[in-house]
């Protein structure tokens, strides 16, 4: 973003921020532990004060060999806030760049990042789609979201449009 925040750290870890806003902190950290997970690159701590009214657009970088060709698409961000527990998180746009050995993502706030594959995801995955999706605008999106949430092995994908979603939903 032109004139936001911008942080870089020696391994290719980088992030972006809103105009105005601070830039986070980075640092290495310990490697995060997640059963069925296996990281693939350095966790890095992100610390800043903030706001990020509009997020934190985060380059990670990993060991490209550590993910066999064509599954890419498996990479996914372990994520530790606080005190709570390391997790597989909720980010949105990754982007696995494997000729450059990085992850792009964008996140809602400071936390302990890293990249990782689920452990034994070096197999192949069939996906059946059932070509059925949910969308809504306003409440309607809403509705949408939380039946999708509340069963998602019934749907390939949702839309929710416009909808203000309750901090507790996401």
């Amino acid at each position: 973003m032109p004139g936001g925040g911008v942080t870089t750290e020696g391994n290719g870890v980088s992030t972006c921020v809103d105009p105005g806003a601070p830039a986070p902190s980075l640092n290495q950290n310990p490697d995060l532990v997640v059963s069925g997970f296996t990281p693939i690159g350095p966790a890095v701590i992100l610390t800043g004060a903030g706001p990020y009214p509009h997020g934190i657009d985060v380059v990670l970088g990993y060991t490209a060999d550590s993910v066999p060709k064509g599954f890419e698409h498996q990479v996914v961000i372990l994520a530790k806030r606080g005190a709570a527990l390391a997790h597989a998180a909720l980010v949105s746009n990754i982007a696995v760049e494997p000729s450059y050995g990085k992850v792009h993502f964008h996140t809602t706030g400071v936390a302990i990042y890293q990249p990782a594959i689920r452990t034994g995801g070096k197999k192949s995955i069939t996906r059946h789609y059932t070509f059925r999706g949910m969308a809504g605008p306003s409440m309607g999106g809403l509705g949408a979201s939380i039946n999708f949430w509340l069963h998602p092995d019934r749907y390939d994908a949702i839309g929710v449009l416009g909808a203000d979603v309750p901090a507790d939903l996401t």
